[in-house]
């Protein structure tokens, strides 16, 4: 047919390789997720959900800093110290201004 225009195929969206996906940098919540996926696999049921919870939002307002807190209770479990770091994390959930 004369006068008809062909769509031009599509681009393929570019994929990063596992490599290129794993230096890319992580949005906040992405760092938040990881740093609750370690710490609630690490101290499992000595914080209550609403703890967690609170800790979660600690984390998004980086308060403290959600791979500080991850790297804290990974070096407390391989120290012996769960207990110690969750009456630490406790207070500080306690008394931190969530405004």
């Amino acid at each position: 047919m004369k006068g008809s225009s062909e769509a031009a195929p599509a681009k393929a969206a570019y994929m990063p390789t596992l490599m290129e996906a794993a230096e890319l940098p992580l949005s906040l919540e992405e760092r938040v997720e990881r740093a609750m996926k370690t710490i609630q696999f690490l101290l499992r049921e000595r914080l209550s959900t609403r703890e967690y919870a609170l800790l979660r939002a600690c984390l998004i307002v980086q308060k403290p800093a959600p791979e500080k807190a991850a790297k804290l209770v990974s070096q407390a479990k391989a120290q012996g110290q769960l207990d110690q770091v969750t009456d630490e994390l406790l207070h500080y959930i306690a008394s931190a201004p969530l405004n």
